[in-house]
């Protein structure tokens, strides 16, 4: 007789409690019995594959925040702390002189700068800095003990835009397209942990049903092992008898010792895929403890639209990625304008106090002896030895075979979508088929057991019913766990 699976009591359940997942989390699961949708959950959450690609992605996301923040406004301090200069200095012309009539002037000055940058639309950049050079001179010609202070502060700006760059006179999509294709890596990785999880979806959950199909067939042949022996055991009574001969129960021997090399294999497969279930939920769970589910959950037969597959929005976004280029490209090659200005006192401000000098600030703001510079510049490149001629040709080839990629991505998802479409319709009708197989392999055991009853058959034929009417139902469970792993490469299992 079929011999009852046992589960797991409740005190085994809380045994299991103890079991680590990735060494801080717990798996407890109700009756001893492990789900299609907890085992999922698990694989989800302790997937080292999963984790990974979520470490990837958040190494991305912190990579393209660095690039943006590098391309955001800018401030920054420089200062010269302090320096000393010490010279002989010729009281008539000013030029160094010899140590008979020149005398020692020694400076000493600290100059703070303050910058800052930012970008602006169209690839433009505008650089302001300020700064002020407090200067300490000691000596003079009138009198060498003489000490003076100065302070000489200024404002500048600086304001640069590349022009007509591809016909335009201003690109304004280039500040956008740089910020796009810094996040290229984010993207990237977002295709990627999306596959990733699809993937291994469809694969837990044909490893899960392959377990689950594999320990219902290690049964059944342990059932056609006992009815083997059964079988030999009437075999040699025959062969006392006279009834058979001794090559008729050899043929049977050979027999028995086929299915009991197939129940050892079978057995081997069973702890191979269940130490892959383990390591697909991270290591956390002892699956030989587990009972699991026989058959999946009931699908909906509505063909769902087929997702857009990771190799198509892959190549869609090299498209991205060469167009972008090429536009960043342009840009980097026009001719660039540029304004600046600058204001500063005509003549440092002089105090003989060190805490005077502050005056010169207002007096400067107030424009007071104050000198200012404006100008236009313009860059035009000439001639570069044909660099940026063949770079933009470069990124046009590019973006050709990008294209051409996406379109071959595109032509390969339409032929899985159609290969999809024919295998799931050819393992629907394998199942109707094995469901109708089981159906009649149930009728006849039901009319053998009567038969029995009755006592127009043997109980040795009841045996071979069940064992048929077991291996049918195992023919038909693997055929419902085969269509639920390609149901989920949609992922559309309830």
């Amino acid at each position: 007789m079929k011999k009852p699976r046992l589960l797991i009591s409740l005190a085994c359940g809380v045994l299991l409690v103890g079991a680590p997942l990735l060494g801080a989390e717990t798996a407890e699961f109700s009756a001893g019995v492990l789900r299609l949708e907890e085992f999922l959950d698990t694989v989800a959450r302790h997937n080292p594959d999963l984790q990974l690609a979520e470490l990837a992605l958040q190494e991305a996301q912190a990579g393209y925040r660095a690039a943006r923040a590098g391309a955001g406004p800018q401030l920054e301090l420089d200062a010269d702390l302090y320096s000393f200069d010490r010279r002989r200095i010729d009281p008539e012309n000013g030029a160094p002189g010899g140590p008979g009539g020149a005398f020692v002037a020694e400076t000493h000055t600290v100059e703070p700068r303050l910058r800052g940058a930012v970008s602006l639309l169209g690839d433009g950049r505008l650089n302001l800095e300020t700064g002020a050079a407090l200067r300490r001179a000691e000596g003079s010609p009138i009198d060498a003990n003489a000490l003076e202070y100065s302070l000489k502060p200024y404002v500048s700006a600086q304001f640069s835009q590349p022009v007509f760059p591809g016909g335009r006179f201003i690109e304004t999509r280039s500040l956008a397209a740089r910020d796009d294709l810094a996040r290229s890596g984010v993207v990237a990785a977002n295709i990627s942990q999306a596959d990733l999880q699809r993937r291994l979806h469809e694969i837990a959950v044909e490893v899960y049903g392959s377990v689950s199909s594999l320990r219902n067939a290690v049964e059944t042949l342990g059932f056609a092992v006992a009815l083997e022996d059964e079988r030999l055991a009437q075999a040699e009574q025959d062969l006392a008898d006279g009834l058979i001969s001794d090559r008729q129960l050899l043929r049977l021997q050979v027999g028995a010792n086929r299915t009991r090399e197939a129940l050892l294999n079978t057995r081997d497969n069973l702890r191979s895929l269940e130490r892959r279930l383990e390591e697909l939920a991270g290591g956390g769970i002892g699956i030989g403890d587990l009972e699991l589910q026989s058959d999946p959950p009931v699908p909906s037969f509505d063909t769902p639209d087929q997702p857009v597959s990771a190799d198509v929005r892959r190549a869609e976004r090299r498209v991205q990625e060469a167009e972008l280029q090429q536009l960043i490209g342009r840009v980097d090659r026009a001719a660039r304008l540029s304004v600046f200005a600058r204001l500063e006192p005509r003549y440092p401000e002089q105090r003989n106090e060190p805490d005077q000098p502050g005056a010169a600030v207002s007096d400067l703001l107030e424009g007071a002896g104050t000198d200012w510079t404006v100008g236009f510049g313009l860059r035009i490149p000439l001639y570069d030895g044909g660099a940026a001629r063949q770079t933009a040709l470069a990124e046009d080839l590019a973006v050709q075979q990008a294209q051409i990629e996406v379109q071959q991505a595109r032509d390969a998802a339409e032929r899985e979508d159609a290969d999809y479409a024919e295998r799931l319709q050819l393992l629907r009708q394998r199942l109707d088929l094995l469901e109708a197989d089981l159906e009649l392999a149930r009728q006849t055991e039901e009319d053998l057991a009567e038969r029995v009853t009755a006592g127009t058959a043997g109980r040795l034929q009841l045996d071979e019913a069940r064992l048929d009417r077991m291996q049918a139902a195992d023919a038909a469970q693997q055929a419902r766990w085969d269509l639920a792993a390609v149901l989920a490469q949609r992922q559309v299992l309830p």
